[in-house]
């Protein structure tokens, strides 16, 4: 969650004012102000492009043609207005997929998508080689940093193992996505605009935030739905290269816990298998197993929430859900991942799909 003053969570849940300021910056530096006159922000945990959406801003042709610029970024904040001063958190930072102009009005439609965009279509020249030895992490920030050179990267995850002899043919995104599975980690385009590699949340991450029904709360309506179809109890992490640079059998992680309720004495044995790229000893791809059973583990009950927005939130964030009670039941708190979220600018309201870190009474 972005940082935020004590008095902006409080005034969530009270009567208050939205404000959303957005700028467009040129390649060769100039910045323009946009007017605002709707937009909404999705973000998604499972994209390649974490955070999309669509807006409207008032003009005409030239806010057109400022927008259909090719490399131009949109930045956008939102926030509360207190009195004369306001407090902002960043909710975008990224390219303009497609512009659009009904004629005759005074309005410019877009969509818009992250800098992963911009990842995605600047593909390698050439089969990508990196030097064995070289740090997971390192060579995602090379990725990046390679087709952004002005690309900040921000590295806190714990991650310390190297890739060995491992060729990737032409996708960034590939690379990425590999090097983080192995690595227990996830690389992303925060909203200010900085690449961010930190590890995946786990069952012992934090919550940063509490959501409540009633009167002193902004839930709106809930509904859980426990899916009984991807009970994986197992992870099996297995070498993908033939070239022997990878000398170790298979990895296999499992839930060992009695009392839990995938134990494979209770549902069987439930493989989840991925094949590694990158870890070149038994030590590291058994680490990676852990990783990966820690984040399959977690997905046992979903929550599709409304609410008034906190547009501090991310997904990957760990918030608490205080459930409104049914009948003569108690109320319940429950722990959960943001997996994906719809914010509108104008009403500020939120919608958000989660996953399940366990239940707390």
């Amino acid at each position: 969650m972005e940082p935020v003053s004590t008095q902006f969570l409080e005034s969530l849940s009270r009567s208050h004012k939205r404000v959303t300021e957005a700028t467009f910056t040129l390649p060769e530096g100039e910045t323009v102000t946009l007017d605002v006159l709707a937009g909404k922000v999705k973000g998604d945990s499972q994209s390649n492009y974490r955070r999309t959406g669509n807006a409207s801003f008032l003009g005409g042709r030239d806010v057109y043609e400022l927008l259909s610029t090719p490399g131009g970024i949109l930045h956008v904040d939102h926030g509360l207005q207190f009195g004369s001063t306001a407090e902002m958190v960043p909710v975008f930072h990224g390219e303009i997929a497609e512009g659009s102009q009904t004629l005759g009005t005074g309005a410019v439609d877009c969509s818009f998508a992250d800098l992963g965009r911009w990842v995605e279509r600047t593909d390698f020249l050439r089969p990508y080689n990196p030097a064995n030895g070289t740090p997971r992490t390192t060579v995602i920030a090379n990725v990046i940093v390679d087709t952004l050179p002005a690309a900040t990267v921000i590295n806190t995850s714990s991650d310390t193992d190297a890739v060995g002899n491992t060729v990737w043919p032409d996708k960034r995104h590939d690379v990425i996505n590999d090097l983080t599975r192995d690595g227990g980690t996830e690389a992303f385009w925060a909203p200010d605009g900085t690449f961010t590699i930190r590890d995946q949340p786990t069952l012992n991450s934090p919550s940063v935030w509490m959501i409540k029904s009633g009167e002193s709360g902004v839930l709106k309506s809930a509904q859980r739905r426990r899916p009984l179809d991807r009970m994986y109890n197992t992870v099996v992490v297995r070498p993908s290269t033939a070239d022997g640079s990878q000398p170790w059998k298979q990895q296999v992680a499992q839930i060992t816990d009695p009392n839990h309720p995938r134990h494979p004495d209770k549902v069987g044995v439930v493989p989840y298998f991925w094949n590694s790229p990158t870890a070149r000893t038994e030590a590291s791809a058994l680490r990676a197993a852990r990783k990966l059973l820690a984040r399959v583990d977690g997905v046992t009950e979903t929550l599709s929430l409304s609410a008034l927005s906190n547009p501090a939130l991310d997904v990957g964030d760990v918030i608490r859900v205080g459930m409104p009670p049914t009948g003569s039941e108690s109320a319940e708190v429950v722990q959960h991942f943001i997996d994906s979220f719809d914010l509108d600018w104008v009403t500020g309201e939120m919608t958000a799909a989660t996953r399940s870190q366990g239940l707390n009474a």
